[in-house]
């Protein structure tokens, strides 16, 4: 399902899957374009479970969405990445609401 609709509040326009995307990528040394909402976490596409570069990605989309309680737990908890954009999705309507 995508998710182009949902803005985040930093960056009028940009999805919220273009922002994690865009950390992403910018952590992994990827281009945006090489991560889909099907990129999984472990080994099969980005391999990023228990390294590193996890702890980096969450500490960087807490500063993209500091309303969130997102910690390493959480991430490993989202096998794809349309799971951690519907995971940020669903809590941002939370506190908003």
């Amino acid at each position: 399902m995508p998710h182009a609709m949902t803005t985040t509040q930093g960056a009028p326009g940009k999805s919220t899957f273009a922002v994690v995307q865009n950390i992403i990528a910018e952590v992994l040394i990827y281009e945006p374009e090489e991560i889909n909402e099907q990129s999984s976490f472990d080994d099969t596409d980005l391999d990023i479970l228990d390294t590193p570069e996890h702890e980096r990605i969450v500490m960087m989309i807490q500063k993209k969405f500091p309303e969130l309680q997102l910690d390493l737990h959480t991430l490993r908890d989202c096998e794809t990445v349309a799971d951690l954009v519907t995971y940020i999705e669903d809590e941002r309507q939370l506190s908003e609401g």
